[in-house]
């Protein structure tokens, strides 16, 4: 029976402790299949979805499926957002059937996410169209000031204005943004009161009254485009009381040989005779002076000129006590060519092929009998009247260089000729990245690097960006033409053109955003961009493939992935996975193997990054190395952590081989996926058996300062293990606290935005390397170290104001790790494990009831701090039925049965009998679960401790346990296991409390709470880190 009570003492390992208040299964832990992915079903070739709004027919769904098939939860949403930047596209998609609603023109990308994971696949949505949707109309002041147009719906006109008379400026802004306004006409129903140019939009308010103006386009999708403007005009106020042409003292500019001139008059009261006098009646033959529809106040005055007149003639008008002045100036005819986007006197006029196009001759001075004659030269445009004098509709059929001549005629005589030059161009009406289409990830930015390796060397590289434009030909290939590139920041990344693409180049690190530009989108007044966001990576290697993975890591290279990588192959021999792994001497208590005469033993890793990697939400997976097995199922290479101590064939676990380590500096990881192994190898029974990553090891092992956000880590029997001290090449048990620098051995992490899921034990496993020996040389004089403060006296552990002490922090903090905006999901045992040495005296080598090779191993840890910030999501409530420890006490014998604990009795103990504990578990539906939050487990001094203080989230119930609870009420009986554990157990770990952060049945973060988060798929949603 001793033998059978020594066996047992060895079990007092963390994790049997842990264990006991841990709502966790072991062996056999199943849990629903989680997504780990997701694709649209209705994705197009290069993943752009382009729909004219003039004949889209509301028949587009966008449709999506979550993998794997057998997934328990299926659910997805969708969300739509810009593109680089850009404010997204007015466009819905229905929740339920995925309808796609057109509201507007522009583009948006469209993502759907899976509800459980957060996996996201997108499409980019591209709106445009080839008629007018809308007219937006304008008015703007001679002096360029912009007047309000009230909108109005009385079914007669759509805005209205008062304004005076004078000189104004007609303009609209045309919807889509991709159509021009070379198609646009204006028209005036009274032009006495508002005369308009229907090109230009130039106009002139002459007399008071009421106007309604009219734009319109020949491209209007339908009647609804067209809008009517309501002027109510004023007379300006004048000194005179007089205005001619709506004005004061103003010219008139006639033709130079003209025989008439007309104006506009009004006054302010009707009774008094208009008189008209000055220098320049001389050369008035006569005049005439109408009234305008019987008005007393407005009129029309026609002057018939004599021949040979000065070339300013200057007239005074009068009406009783009111003069006005106005200067007739004669000048030779000027001939222009117009169209609503080209108003500029340029000789070049630009022009999209397939479009038509109307175009008006303007001459000055203006003359109602000048006529006009349109030609061009070839066969590049087609001339159509319009009913308007001198406007015509000219259609481009072909691209090229052409000209275009008009000529002016008064009575048949040649007055003036103007020649054009037109170029006719492709009809581009939008631009597309195609790399905006594709899911990068959490970070969602494509990373970019300045280098690439071929044939084993590191070679210059600029990364090819795929550009689509639309043209009359459909979605084209971007050919190194037409396009204007502009980098918000060239001195971190800067354009490079070539004869058939585009290209960046990588100068230096930082975020920029790229946009591309269609070289006549100012001409034409037209917003048709795109942009895109890049991360620059200088000097960033882009990765591949398993073998320039390796040679980049190998040599510090910062990396940059191009796609998913498998390490090493499928069906590899033992001699092969060897060669594909590297040895690592242990960094944690190895003392045991020290008691047994041997060296220090080693785990096996299989890459080490030693520079920053960016991986553009691609996977690293270490499947083929970490699950290799013989036929009969044994692992070859992965099979399991070195022993911290063992007895007979049954052993407690120390450090585990590790998938992925970081041990330099300063290393960032962004935007990576890294597993441990393939998904749908923990598949069982249509279910997730956690206990198949028993053999799989720590996904990710850091061991120095470093940044792991925007990624996702998982599948490992530690998904993340961080433990300070540098104790390669030295012993991590030291005598005394002045043989090393805590500042300089200590390691500060930082997780952010990043989601890490599926862990054998605990999802982040926090410790320290170094520990300081318990004191004591028999075993009456046995004690655990305790860190003392600079005047000799100890500090409390679990003491909160320790966190606030500069010289606990700099003398004994080891371990410095933040979790910022993170969701950890799916443990074994707990999401965070704080671990602590064993201080029990059965270790130090000096108990009555010593073990073959135990001593010399007692110890307290040095500390570690857990900064919890923003919303940190531990979603971790978990069944409590079925849970089996055997995993904490591995056997390879018959002493299986004889040493397996029966876990549930231990939680149904604490939660049955202790009132303290009666809110650890939750009922739901006749089920109890347990959340798996903090755990700070160990036996020993545990000065570790939980900051809080920014911590966003529902605080978490703390909860103190001994060992000992498990003998209370029990007899002294050496058959009763419980009764055993709880006595003899502290003798190996040591008599400290454990330390539980948990939600329990009364928090609000409850567990339909989280069934609730992750069916309505907000349970994964965390902000972008920077």
């Amino acid at each position: 029976m001793k033998k059978r009570i020594m066996a047992l003492m060895l079990f007092l390992p963390i994790m049997l402790m842990l264990t006991i208040f841990t709502v966790t299964k072991t062996v056999g832990i199943i849990v629903e299949i989680p997504a780990s992915g997701i694709h649209i079903t209705t994705q197009t070739e290069d993943g752009i979805l382009s729909l004219d709004m003039a004949n889209y027919a509301n028949d587009i769904y966008i449709t999506a499926e979550v993998e794997p098939l057998n997934a328990k939860n299926k659910n997805f949403s969708y969300t739509i957002a810009g593109v680089a930047g850009e404010a997204p596209a007015d466009i819905e998609i229905d929740s339920l059937s995925g309808l796609l609603t057109l509201r507007g023109t522009g583009r948006a990308k469209v993502s759907v996410v899976s509800a459980t994971g957060g996996y996201s696949d997108s499409i980019i949505v591209s709106s445009y169209s080839t008629k007018v949707l809308r007219l937006l109309p304008a008015l703007e002041n001679a002096a360029g000031e912009a007047l309000e147009l009230t909108p109005i719906d009385n079914g007669e006109y759509d805005y209205y204005a008062n304004i005076t008379s004078g000189l104004y400026s007609c303009s609209v802004g045309v919807n889509p943004k991709n159509l021009s306004s070379g198609d646009i006409l204006w028209t005036s129903d009274n032009s006495n009161i508002f005369e308009i140019n229907p090109i230009t939009g130039k106009a002139i308010a002459k007399l008071s009254g009421s106007v309604t103006l009219t734009v319109d386009s020949d491209n209007s999708l339908n009647e609804n485009v067209k809008r009517r403007i309501r002027l109510n005009v004023e007379p300006q106020q004048t000194l005179s009381g007089l205005t001619v042409n709506g004005g004061e003292n103003g010219e008139l500019l006639c033709p130079l040989n003209a025989e008439y001139a007309e104006f506009l008059l009004e006054k302010t009261a009707g009774g008094a005779d208009i008189i008209l006098a000055g220098e320049g009646m001389g050369g008035v033959q006569s005049y005439t002076i109408t009234p305008l529809n019987d008005s007393e106040t407005q009129f029309k005055v026609r002057l018939r000129l004599n021949y040979g007149h000065a070339a300013e003639l200057s007239i005074n008008i009068t009406a009783g006590g009111l003069s006005n002045t106005i200067k007739l100036v004669f000048a030779d005819y000027n001939l222009g060519i117009f169209t609503g986007y080209h108003l500029s006197s340029a000789d070049l006029i630009i022009h999209k092929k397939g479009s038509a196009v109307i175009y008006a001759a303007q001459i000055e001075p203006y003359d109602d009998d000048v006529t006009y004659e349109w030609s061009s030269g070839g066969e590049l445009l087609q001339l159509a009247e319009t009913a308007f004098s001198g406007i015509y509709r000219i259609t481009a059929l072909a691209e090229g260089l052409t000209t275009l001549t008009v000529t002016a005629y008064n009575d048949s005589v040649e007055v003036a000729v103007t020649v054009k030059t037109v170029r006719v161009v492709a009809p581009v009406s939008s631009i597309e990245f195609l790399a905006n289409a594709a899911t990068y990830g959490i970070e969602d930015i494509l990373a970019v690097g300045s280098q690439r390796i071929d044939n084993g060397e590191y070679v210059s590289d600029r990364p090819e960006l795929a550009i689509k434009m639309r043209t009359d030909q459909g979605l084209i290939n971007y050919a190194g033409k037409e396009l204007n590139f502009v980098s918000s920041d060239n001195s971190v990344l800067s354009p490079y053109v070539t004869l058939t693409g585009f290209k960046v180049n990588a100068v230096d690190e930082g975020v920029v955003t790229v946009t591309a530009k269609w070289l006549y989108a100012d001409y034409f007044k037209e917003n048709i961009s795109a942009s895109v966001t890049l991360r620059a990576v200088s000097e960033g290697v882009s990765v591949s493939s398993y073998a320039e993975l390796v040679k980049a890591s190998e040599d510090g290279k910062k990396i940059v992935l191009n796609s998913n990588i498998m390490l090493g192959r499928q069906g590899a021999t033992l001699s092969e996975l060897k060669a594909m792994a590297k040895q690592l001497p242990t960094t944690y208590d190895w003392q045991f193997y020290k008691n047994k005469g041997q060296e220090r033993p080693s785990v096996y890793y299989l890459v080490e990054f030693k520079n920053d990697v960016y991986g553009n939400g691609y996977f690293i997976n270490g499947e083929y190395i970490t699950q290799a097995s013989d036929n009969t199922g044994v692992p070859l290479l992965f099979k399991g952590p070195l022993d911290f101590v063992s007895v007979s064939t049954a052993a407690v676990k120390a450090q585990d081989n590790i998938v992925f380590l970081v041990r330099t500096d300063g290393i960032t990881l962004n935007n990576v996926v890294l597993k441990g192994c393939n998904d749908e190898s923990l598949v069982e029974n249509n279910e997730y058996n956690l206990s198949k990553l028993n053999y799989t090891g720590t996904t990710l092992e850091i061991m120095a300062n470093a940044t792991v956000k925007n990624s996702r880590v998982s599948n490992g029997r530690t998904v993340v293990r961080i433990f300070g001290g540098k104790t390669v090449g030295s012993s991590p048990i030291i005598e005394s606290v002045n043989q090393i620098n805590a500042i300089d051995e200590r390691v500060t992490v930082l997780l952010e935005s990043c989601i890490l899921t599926s862990a054998r034990e605990f999802i982040v496993k926090i410790g320290s390397n170094r520990a300081v020996k318990s004191k004591g040389d028999s075993e009456l004089t046995f004690e655990p170290s305790k860190l003392t403060r600079q005047n000799g006296e100890p500090y409390n552990p679990f003491d909160t104001t320790n966190a606030d002490d500069e010289y606990f922090k700099e003398k004994y903090l080891i371990t410095d790790v933040t979790i910022r905006n993170c969701v950890l999901a799916t443990s074994g045992l707990f999401s965070i494990g704080m671990e602590t040495h064993f201080s029990g005296i059965m270790l130090s080598g000096y108990s009555s009831a010593n073990v073959n090779n135990w001593k010399d191993m007692a110890s307290t840890s040095y500390a570690c701090a857990l900064h919890l910030e923003g919303n940190v999501k531990l979603l971790d409530w978990k069944k409590l039925e079925n849970i089996d420890s055997s995993t904490l006490i591995e056997t390879a014998d018959n002493a299986q049965a004889f040493l397996t604990l029966d876990i549930s009795a231990m939680i149904d103990k604490v939660y049955s009998t202790h009132t303290g504990y009666s809110d650890i578990l939750s009922i739901v539906d006749q089920k109890a679960y347990v959340h798996g939050g903090i755990a700070m487990y160990g036996g020993g001094y545990n000065y570790s401790y939980v900051d809080t203080k920014t911590f966003a989230g529902e605080a978490m119930e703390q909860y103190r346990i001994n060992l000992s609870v498990l003998s209370e009420g029990r007899e002294q009986d050496i058959n009763d296991i419980l009764y055993l554990q709880g006595t003899v157990l502290p003798l190996a770990a040591g008599y400290s409390d454990f330390r539980f952060y948990m939600y329990n049945k009364n928090s609000q973060n409850d567990y339909n709470l989280q069934r609730q988060e992750i069916e309505s798929g907000t349970a994964y949603v965390i902000p972008v880190a920077e």
